[in-house]
């Protein structure tokens, strides 16, 4: 049996952000999920997807990483702008998508 994400991935949403803002870049972490929201684990299909803006409006993809990797280091930013960065939990597979986590606002230094 396939099972389909129909239903939304785990609260992505209730992120919790540790970050670090420095000289070459700003890095951060989120805490992971591990199933969806009908119990059932994850697959190597689900990737993290990090989404960044400079106005909190229009946001772009920056990167994805493995579901197992919980962190990302942002080392593109420019001294003194301000980035807005969200996750999502996206099934590649089936084109689903998480809702995606609060908003991580830094000024890079």
């Amino acid at each position: 049996m396939i099972l389909r994400l129909a239903v939304v991935l785990i609260s992505v949403a209730t992120m919790l952000w540790d970050c670090n803002p420095s000289q070459h870049g700003i890095f951060f972490k989120w805490n992971g999920v591990s199933t969806y929201s009908n119990g059932q684990p994850l697959t190597n299909n689900v990737k993290y997807v990090i989404y960044r803006s400079t106005n909190s409006i229009n946001y772009s993809v920056l990167a994805s990483t493995p579901l197992g990797t919980t962190n990302y280091a942002d080392t593109t930013v420019v001294s003194g702008t301000t980035y807005y960065y969200k996750v999502t939990a996206k099934d590649f597979l089936y084109g689903t998508e998480s809702k995606a986590s609060n908003i991580l606002s830094l000024q890079a230094k």
